[in-house]
């Protein structure tokens, strides 16, 4: 066995679709209408609620501490967690704030939406630097890659595009799921992995934008995915987690403790991450 279920806990009495983390402390999002915040450290919740009029769908906690909610009317807030006060709101008049992601490098926020658009904005100011297509379908997933100094943006289209945040240019785009790319993630070593609507994981060269290598993972749509260590882990609507070499990708372990979609998972450290699920539940993992 290489990760086991530490623990597990039942947040919510609706589908957990969204998950952020700062330090010990991982945020959720439910579309019972709350985000709750909950420590890792004890295993509890903490006095922490946000309501939201409409289902948020996206987390996305900055280095400032300040949590990023995108919500599936379009509204986007920030706040204070530690003072639950609200720092910026704007509504861009969508159907949804599907994904969040900034650059502590450059300072800059990124925003995806449902229409294929982009919004760029700087975290000091949350003054807005850039709103436009960088895609023709909803905006699923969004990733900072440092070492390349780009944003990898992943569409309801199936593309792939490498955004530069400093001429506001897609450099380059190319189809990466014929059914829709949903997931993408930079690996330690500087590849790309777009998981898909297909259920394949597909290894791109970041260089070349090439594809190095692809198989079936899922026989359903992959939600999220992360570099566990060693391990490439992966979450999909057919209810699973498995666990891949991050060499070779050949499979290592299928974890079925979740009794529906699995949503989203997040890296805790080095070790361990955490599940989110339409169950309502959240599962520490670990192989420590």
């Amino acid at each position: 066995m290489i990760f086991r279920a530490i623990s597990q806990v039942q947040l919510h009495h609706n589908p957990i679709y969204a998950v952020a983390q700062d330090g010990a402390v991982i945020y959720t999002a439910s579309s019972d209408g709350t985000v709750k915040k909950f420590n890792l450290e004890v295993f509890a919740l903490e006095p922490f609620t946000v309501r939201t009029p409409f289902t948020c769908i996206s987390l996305h906690v900055l280095d400032t501490g300040y949590l990023c909610l995108g919500l599936l009317n379009g509204d986007f807030h920030v706040i204070n967690p530690q003072t639950n006060q609200e720092l910026f709101t704007y509504s861009f008049g969508e159907k949804g704030v599907f994904s969040i992601e900034s650059s502590r490098d450059l300072g800059l926020l990124f925003v995806g939406l449902s229409n294929g658009k982009i919004a760029v904005l700087e975290v000091q100011t949350f003054q807005f630097l850039f709103l436009d297509l960088v895609a023709n379908d909803k905006i699923r997933g969004l990733c900072w890659s440092r070492e390349h100094q780009c944003l990898l943006v992943s569409s309801k289209d199936g593309s792939i595009s490498r955004f530069n945040p400093r001429t506001y240019d897609v450099d380059f785009a190319w189809q990466g799921h014929e059914m829709g790319a949903n997931a993408v993630v930079i690996t330690k070593d500087g590849r790309c992995i777009s998981g898909g609507k297909d259920g394949f994981i597909r290894i791109w060269s970041m260089d070349e934008c090439t594809l190095e290598h692809a198989f079936p993972a899922h026989r359903g749509v992959i939600y999220s995915m992360a570099q566990i260590g060693d391990y490439l882990v992966s979450a999909s609507r057919d209810k699973s987690i498995k666990i891949w070499s991050i060499d070779d990708f050949s499979p290592l372990q299928k974890l079925t403790v979740h009794r529906q979609s699995v949503n989203a998972i997040m890296q805790q450290n080095e070790h361990s991450f955490v599940s989110v699920s339409d169950d309502g539940s959240l599962i520490l993992w670990s192989n420590a």
